[in-house]
Formats: structure tokens, sequence, C-alpha cells
């Protein structure tokens, strides 16, 4: 009778011992933004789109995403822009802190306001510190971060 209560224990303890990982391993990997993002601050608007982050178990991590700019000083087309970024991230609790290390902004078009305003944002990389997020989700299929500095949610899938 005592051998029947065991193996309902066991099973228990091994589907316990099978759930998430830990979040510092869960979010190793390579996750792709859901949707588009888009932001409006000062008569710009700011879409972003495509974007793939992938984060390394050595603590390198990798941001690529297009980058759409409309409104204010900008052509009445927009101007498009790809950005590539590369650094280090490391987890304390909820936070996932980002440190930019290398950066390149390009131009989707040759037309001068795109060529511009991609080395603009180049220059303007140059400059920008750690990054701070809030880990709002994170299962093994989605990764939710708001950004502490604009309050930005990205949702992204597993990929």
């Amino acid at each position: 009778m005592q051998i029947r209560l065991i193996f309902p224990l066991l099973f228990t303890i091994f589907l316990t011992a099978c759930g998430n990982p830990p979040p510092e391993k869960a979010i190793i990997g390579t996750w792709v933004q859901a949707n588009p993002t888009s932001t409006t601050q000062a008569g710009v608007q700011a879409t972003t789109s495509d974007t793939v982050l992938t984060f390394e178990k050595d603590g390198d991590v990798r941001l690529r995403r297009q980058l759409d700019l409309r409104g204010a000083g900008f052509p009445e087309t927009g101007v498009g822009v790809d950005v590539d970024l590369s650094g280090q991230w490391r987890m304390e609790g909820d936070a996932l802190f980002q440190t930019l290390e290398n950066s390149i902004v390009t131009a989707r078009t040759s037309d001068q306001a795109s060529m511009e305003i991609a080395r603009q944002l180049q220059d303007q990389s140059g400059t920008m510190s750690e990054s701070q997020k809030r880990i709002i989700a994170l299962d093994r299929e989605q990764l939710m971060l708001q950004d502490l500095e604009t309050g930005v949610t990205d949702v992204y899938r597993r990929r």
C-alpha cells in the first residue's frame, strides 16, 4: 500500500523538476518581435519591426531591427534605417541590463535625408549607456520586456 503512494510522489517531483528553467537560462536563445511597435514623441513617430534579439550564454547580446521614422523634420515618405546593436547582458532579479558595445545604423535607401539620419543615429548610439528593462513575462515561448526609461513594452516569441 505504501508503494502506491510513492509513485505519485515521485511523479510529482519529476514534473516539478521539469518546470521552467531559471530566468538566466530561459532567456538564452533567439527571440523575434511579435508585432511592430510604434511610439510618438515630439511629433516624431518611430516604428520598429522585424526585430531579432539574441541572448548568448556567455553574456553577449545582439539586436537587429528596422526603424521607420515619420513626422516633424522628416521627408513626407519618412526615413527607414536598419539597426544592428551588440553588447553584453546581465540579470538582477526581474531586471535585465544591456550594455551597448557596437552599433551599425544604415539607411535602407540612398537618398540624402535617409543617409543623414542614419549618420546622426550612428553618432548618437556612441553616447548610449546601459539600458534597463523589466521582465514582465518569460517562459519557453514568450518574452515581454518593458523599457524603464521609455515605458515601451516589447513582446517577443522564441524562434
